[in-house]
């Protein structure tokens, strides 16, 4: 007995699987690369901001001025970015805040990491990526040091809030996750599609050999739902099995008839 129900759930099964794995693979390595792409154009800016500023200061000249005379020369002269986006701050070489990018001095203090590795002249050009404590914010901040004739006078700070970044990456993911239900969906309705095709011709040669094993050889199978393959040549095969079978049962009676009647006639003399 063919267990087609068995077969079906094994075709959607197997057939389900591949095309999952390969929407889970597809779509987590966009994501790794998208997530990759952001992130990555924040750090090339923040880069791209710190060394253009050490430069000029690196040209400012005034050595003899002091490291906060320097800093306010430069921002007069309006070559500080203005970009919303950045937070840039000049710190001196006592962590004390000297200047931001709107020109306010405070007293604030910092004890970041980055601004400790570039007051011990740490040359490192990789931004670093953190929380904020208390409000949580997802900042992205670069440090690097300002120096006067190989002199670390102070600190340039650039920091880029990565909350925009963040929802952007994430609406993105959301978009493929939904494409990637969409997809999963639309195979499962064509993988079910492609096991009633195998199917329907295996239910039709089970009901053909039934009539065969009940001795019906005249049966014919739908020749619209057959296909050019091999299911649809195996059962061609046994329709001309059947009408095979039906000439030689033919034949028999035929012989047996002819048999009985040449033994009838010189027994009846």
């Amino acid at each position: 007995m063919l267990h087609l129900e068995g077969l079906r759930k094994r075709v959607v099964k197997y057939y389900f699987i591949m095309i999952i794995i390969t929407v889970a693979l597809f779509e987590g390595l966009f994501m790794f690369y998208l997530q990759n792409y952001y992130y990555n154009s924040a750090k090339q800016s923040l880069i791209s901001q710190a060394t253009y500023t050490m430069d000029i200061y690196d040209g400012v000249g005034m050595e003899s001025a002091s490291f906060e005379n320097k800093v306010y020369n430069i921002f007069e002269k309006g070559q500080i970015n203005s970009n919303t986006n950045f937070t840039v701050e000049f710190i001196d070489k006592n962590r004390n805040l000297i200047l931001d990018k709107y020109g306010i001095k405070t007293n604030k203090k910092y004890e970041y990491e980055d601004v400790n590795k570039a007051l011990r002249g740490s040359n490192n050009l990789t931004p670093y990526t953190y929380n904020i404590a208390g409000t949580n914010e997802h900042v992205m901040s670069i440090s690097v040091p300002l120096r006067m004739n190989n002199q670390i006078e102070g600190v340039v700070r650039y920091s880029l809030s990565l909350r925009n970044i963040d929802n952007t990456v994430l609406k993105l993911i959301c978009f493929f996750v939904i494409a990637g239900i969409i997809i999963l969906i639309i195979a499962l309705l064509l993988s079910l599609r492609f096991a009633e095709s195998l199917i329907r011709p295996l239910k039709n040669l089970k009901q053909f050999a039934n009539e065969l094993a009940q001795g019906n050889y005249n049966i014919k199978l739908k020749k619209e739902e057959l296909y050019d393959d091999e299911i649809g040549d195996l059962v061609r095969t046994f329709e001309h099995m059947a009408v095979e079978i039906d000439k030689s049962r033919k034949l028999k009676e035929e012989f047996i008839s002819s048999v009985s009647h040449e033994l009838r006639t010189p027994l009846t003399s």
